[in-house]
């Protein structure tokens, strides 16, 4: 009983825990870009999530230098202590970093493919990663612990759970938007002379509320259709080959470089919203047999 229980209320938590984050993106799709204050808010709310997890990140990893310190030294206790201003000034510049980077690529993501595309396979991947650790559980955990110092396992195994997640999402919204991007490459004539009229046909106007939102978001939309333009220009004029499998490794090493902290800052964001819910508690072995 204890042991079936226990992973059903753990996939039930992990799979709430990703919610609130698509939410979050389904609100920065609309608001972002229309209104500075609300920008701003929505902002500082990502960063905020990605803070918890970057100061457990670098708060683990001061802890293995315990290994090397001598017992009760003042490096020992300075490294000890959990939320030194230092550790505090890098996290909060780190997170308000990705929390810009992961609000603004995402609001250039729905301007530029809508919001079926991204939330969509979001959920997916959300559910799938989450069913195979439940039925397939990942033995590195118990490796790490079995082989290695207790503070360089628990390291280890915290970098495994962010990195290689945001490695695999990376990975499979890389290929689905270069897909996408090849579609619309082998259908359209952009290239270096049009692809302002491109921007513009996705870009937000001034309403009065947005005078620093939209000019962001209208620079990543016109960087993005010039990665495109770009793309076509070395397939087609460099190398002088219409392939579409030719333009479409192009435009994945660009979208993987692009996407590479929108997917590490889901991740964390995941992460930290997991941290809120309550933890999953097995039943209590005297109510086993009740019925």
């Amino acid at each position: 009983m204890n042991r079936e229980h226990h992973p059903q209320r753990s996939l039930a938590r992990n799979l709430l825990a990703g919610i609130p984050v698509l939410l979050l993106l389904a609100l920065q799709g609309y608001i972002v870009g229309r209104h500075d204050g609300l920008t701003l808010l929505l902002i500082l709310i990502t960063a905020l999530f990605i803070w918890y997890m970057t100061a457990s990140l670098w708060y683990s990893k001061r802890q293995l230098l315990n290994i090397y310190l001598k017992e009760q030294s003042f490096l020992q206790r300075l490294i000890k202590k959990r939320n030194t201003p230092w550790q505090i000034l890098v996290c909060t510049l780190l997170s308000l970093l990705l929390g810009i980077l992961f609000t603004i690529t995402a609001k250039g993501i729905i301007l530029a493919h809508g919001y079926t595309i991204l939330l969509v396979p979001l959920y997916l991947y959300n559910t799938a990663s989450n069913l195979i650790r439940r039925e397939n559980p990942i033995a590195h955990p118990a490796i790490l612990e079995n082989h290695l110092n207790e503070n360089l396992a628990r390291h280890g195994i915290l970098l495994i759970n962010i990195f290689i997640p945001a490695l695999l999402l990376n990975l499979l919204l890389t290929l689905l938007f270069s897909g996408y991007d090849t579609a619309e490459f082998m259908t359209s004539n952009i290239n270096f002379e049009n692809f302002i009229d491109y921007a513009e046909a996705d870009s937000i106007m001034a309403n009065g509320h947005n005078p620093y939102g939209r000019k962001i978001v209208n620079a990543f939309l016109l960087l993005d259709n010039l990665r495109i333009a770009l793309g076509k220009f070395i397939a087609q004029e460099l190398f002088h080959i219409h392939s579409y499998w030719l333009f479409y490794l192009i435009i994945a090493i660009s979208n993987f470089m692009k996407l590479m902290f929108f997917s590490w800052a889901y991740i964390l964001l995941c992460l930290g919203f997991e941290k809120l819910l309550p933890p999953c508690r097995a039943p209590h072995p005297d109510t086993e047999e009740n019925p």
